[in-house]
Formats: C-alpha cells, structure tokens, sequence
C-alpha cells in the first residue's frame, strides 16, 4: 500500500499563493487564450491505452466516433461514415478523406449551436485528417491501435468492453496473436472491424476507440524506448491539440495542434492542466489561477455555501457513486453480511448531506431513458423475507448478529481526497449506530488506489468506486462487473449480460439490461450509495465546456470571451 504523507511543498507553496493573491498579496497575468483546468488527479500517463484521465485524451486525440457535446450522440470524429452489413455483425468505417465512402453519415460538428461553433465552419469530410507531425492518418493507424488495445502486453485494464469483437478476447488472453483480430484494412481510408454478435451499442463504444500513431511507436520500438512514445517532443497527437510540457504533480500542458482538421474551432492556444483538492480549489479559482474544472473537483462540503455564486455549475452526471466490497475474501464473501451492510446504509441521509444534485441510490445504473431500473428486490436471508434494497437498519442489525463469523470491525479504503474522506466519515458513523460494528478509515494515494484497488482488487473490507459512463447505455456501467472484476465473479452474470446486448429491439433489450441488474444486485459485490452530480466552478467568460452527463468536455469547442470578465 502506498502511504499517505504530509501534503507535498508544492501543495502547501499553492495553497499560500492562492491564499496571498485572494487576500489582494498578490497578482496574476494570464495569457487570455490559456484556458487553466483543475482534475481530480495527477495525470500519469497520456496513453490512450492505460490512462484513466479521460479529459487530457479528449485534448490530445480524436475518437473514431465523437459524442455530441449535449446529446451524446454518435457524432463523426476521425469516422464520418459506416456500414453495417452481415445481419448487425459487421461494421465498415469510412474515414476523413475517402472519396466515395458508403452506409450512413455521421453527423458533422456544424450541427451544433453558436455556444460551441462560433458560427464558424467544419472542415470537409473529403479532407484527411493528420497526426500533429503532418502524416496523414489512415485505415492502417486505426488496425494498428486496435491490435494494440487488447494486446496482453499493453496492460490494458478497459479491454473487456469491446470483446464483442471477434478474436478479442482470444488475443487480450495470448490465445491467438493480435494479427488474427477481427479487425481489417479494406483501403487507405476504410477498414471493417467483424463482431462475434449483433451489438446495437457499438458505435457508441467507439466514443472510446483511439487511434495511436503507429509511424512513431514503430520508431520508438525500433529506439527500444516503445514505452517512451509519449513524452513532449516524441508523442505524436490527432486532436485539437498536441503535447508542450508534462511536468509530474506540478501541470501538463497542450498547445493548438496546428494540422488539426477542425482546427477553425479551436479557440484558445493553451490548456494547462494541473491537480488540486480541497480548499485549494477554491483558493486557485478565486485568485484567478483556475479558469474551470472536472465535475468532481469542487469540495462537496463547501459548495452549499456557494450556491449563489453564479460561477457555480450544478449538472446530471451518467455517473454513480458506491461501495465496492471484497465479496471474494473473507469476511465479505458472506452474502447475508453485504445485504446487512446494505440495508444498513442510509443514502437519503447521504445525499441531504452532500445537498448538490446527487441523488440515493438503490442500484447502480444511473436513471436513463426507457431504463425500467429495479425497485425492489426481495430475497431470503435466513428465515426472513427481506427486501435488500431498502434501508432497514433494525433487520440489518439482526442479520449481523446472527450471521456466524460477523466481524466487529471492518476497514473502509478510499483515495486521499477531501470528498472521499467525509463519505468514509459519514459512513463509519452510520454503520457504528445501525450496526454497532467499527471500522477503520485507510487513505491511499490515489495513483495506488487505482492501480492496487480498482485494478488489482487488493484490499479486504469495502472501498470507494465511482463511475461515470462513457456512453449512455446501462451495458456500460454493467460490463464492469464482467471477467476483469477482480472482487467478485459469476460466468452466469456475464453470459446474461453479453446476450442482452445483442439484442437489436430496444425495449426488449432494456428489460433484460434491468434483469441483469436485477442479478447483479442479488450477488450484492457493491453497495450502491447516489447517483451523481457535476459541480464545479466555471467563469462566466469561458465557453464551449458545458457538461454533458458523460463529464468530458470536448475542448475543441473552449473559447474565452475577452470582453467579459477580468483576465
């Protein structure tokens, strides 16, 4: 485990500086086309293969399929048309600059309003799309990436969502080599990528397919210094900007990429990225040194006191927030005890705490359109008939202390961020009153937690997960709990849930989505707490980073009105 220490000079040398400038000690010039963004966390990596950040990639490179900043609908993106053929089981891209692409055309960025346009003009589908260094980028790119992808030896923790792909779990597994996917190049701009069923979610999946530079990672191997590709000066980028500085805990950051094929919409020259928590975030912000940030930045405990501040943003999130229990390990692998711990959890109480939007939650799909979530689920434990999504702490109580073997203390794990200390606080206080066990609170830095908890699934007791989507379907948030989830497993769960995502009617496909929901909570690995919010602080001259309920702002779209607000 990764010890928590004191916080760093650099957080104390920000926090003084913050404090100095908002007290009127000191003063700041900004550059008024930099945009200075505040993340959750430090920003470790920019492979789009082992990154989590979600925001720096949709900096840095273009997806195949681009979602509709407010719709989140497949919109194109390095893609601008596809062609599905072989009863739903097979898909032909057609990329920017084919002369005679087929099937059905991608929507193109001139669809959208004012707010992210500027009234200005998309380029031409006919038009290649180029990597930062000039190259052109082709079909042979986007079957090198995917190869890539689900290569065991890209470490790839995200694999498991396009096993719908023919061979891809033979390849992610060293079964057969990654040359054998189904995946294949038809022309310079075109290529088909095979499906082992009908999967009516795929192009949304594709939100998250990027192309990696195939010329420079060759190069790179040829230098044995393949895992250096993406350092500044030697990464190569497809999206509205490319790689300037990558400086570890201090910042990172990205400069308008001048071969960009949009590059009319791109509106500032800079994007600084940097990591900060707690009162540091408000500091920075009200200094001036922030000029927006990730949904999830923002202390929840100081925002109530917020709410009038109109630089404050209250969003939906397609996100959920949960405990993630050890349910492989004793003494979590007792069912009866994580239906205890559940109906033990008070998550109206939770929520009124927190008072920004989110809302309790009794499952862990987020509420979506023609989604008949599961309200009830009334299952034997012993000889009572309880309904386990309901918070009932005398019957919570009684199960513990019937169940043989119950612990008197449990360990509670979270990442060291100020938000996630007071859930495990809030929590701690609950399950001491309802069912008089104790628990002890244990911090990880949060690159760990990531790796060692959510990865890895090395810990015993219960942890911190939150989740939001990357696409808006339940298969989304459901498929986590599939052949890589390292804290509980069911063949039986992942069979249900890979045959109901082939099913093409919709709304039949929802019911048996919502049954499989059904099982998974049966199985209880997690205990479901809210579903999310985004609050975060924007200024009022920053443009074209509206949140959809994904939480990634497409930063092509950011501009900065110069003749409102103090630069």
């Amino acid at each position: 485990m990764t010890p928590i220490v004191a916080p760093s000079r650099r957080d104390l040398f920000l926090t003084a500086v913050a404090g100095a400038a908002f007290n009127g000690c000191g003063t700041e010039t900004h550059h008024p086309r930099r945009l200075r963004y505040l993340m959750r966390r430090d920003i470790n990596t920019v492979d789009p293969v082992q990154s989590p950040e979600a925001c720096i990639l949709s900096a840095l490179f273009e997806p195949l399929i681009q979602p509709h900043p407010e719709t989140m609908q497949p919109m194109a993106g390095l893609a601008t048309h596809y062609l599905i053929e072989n009863d739903g089981t097979r898909y032909t891209f057609y990329l920017r600059g084919h002369h005679a692409p087929q099937g059905t055309s991608l929507a193109a960025a001139d669809c959208l309003s004012l707010e992210f346009t500027r009234g200005r003009k998309g380029a031409p589908f006919a038009i290649p799309a180029r990597w930062s260094d000039g190259t052109t980028i082709t079909a042979e790119d986007c079957v090198h990436s995917w190869r890539r992808y689900f290569d065991p030896k890209s470490a790839n923790g995200d694999a498991y969502m396009f096993f719908c792909i023919a061979g891809a779990e033979s390849v992610n597994s060293a079964t057969i080599p990654p040359e054998e996917l189904g995946v294949r190049v038809v022309d310079r701009f075109a290529f088909q990528v095979d499906l082992v069923k009908p999967t009516p979610l795929f192009l949304m999946l594709c939100f998250t397919a990027i192309a990696t530079p195939r010329h420079v990672m060759e190069l790179a191997r040829r230098d044995r210094r393949e895992s250096l590709w993406t350092e500044p000066g030697r990464i190569v980028t497809s999206g509205p900007f490319l790689l300037r500085e990558s400086r570890l805990h201090e910042r990172t950051v990205v400069a308008r990429n001048p071969h960009y094929f949009d590059a009319a919409f791109v509106g500032v020259d800079e994007i600084e990225f940097s990591s900060a928590d707690g009162i540091t975030v408000v500091n920075l912000f009200r200094a001036g040194l922030a000029d927006s940030m990730e949904g999830r930045v923002l202390p929840l405990q100081l925002a109530p006191g917020m709410k009038r501040d109109t630089a404050l943003h209250v969003l939906p999130a397609c996100a959920s927030h949960n405990w993630r229990i050890s349910a492989n390990r004793p003494p979590m692998n007792n069912l009866a005890l994580r239906y205890a711990l559940n109906m033990a959890t008070d998550k109206d109480a939770i929520v009124r705490f927190l008072g920004m939007g989110q809302r309790a939650a009794k499952t862990r799909v987020p509420p979506l359109d023609g989604y008949p979530s599961p309200a009830n689920l009334p299952v034997e434990v012993g000889d009572r008939l309880c309904n386990v999504l309901e918070f009932d702490p005398r019957t919570a109580r009684e199960i513990w202390q019937s169940t043989p073997h119950a612990p008197a203390r449990l360990t509670i794990h979270h990442p060291a961020l100020t938000d996630s200390r007071l859930l495990a606080e809030i929590q701690q206080h609950q399950w001491r009153q309802n069912l008089g066990i104790e628990t002890n609170i244990q911090a990880w830095e949060p690159a760990a937690y990531i790796q060692s908890v959510m990865y890895d699934g090395d810990f015993v007791g219960v942890a911190e997960d939150s989740y939001a989507a990357n696409f808006p379907d339940p298969y989304d948030l459901l498929s986590l709990y599939t052949q890589t989830y390292r804290s509980w497993s069911d063949p039986a769960f992942t069979a249900k849930l890979s045959a109901a995502t082939a099913i093409t009617n919709p709304v039949l496909r929802m019911k048996e989505l919502a049954e499989c929901e059904a099982g998974l909570l049966r199985a209880m690995p997690i205990i479901p707490l809210y579903y999310d919010a985004w609050v975060y602080l924007e200024r009022p001259e920053v443009h074209g980073l509206h949140l959809s309920p994904l939480g990634v702002p497409a930063f092509k779209y950011a501009w900065i009105d110069s003749n409102r607000g103090t630069q």
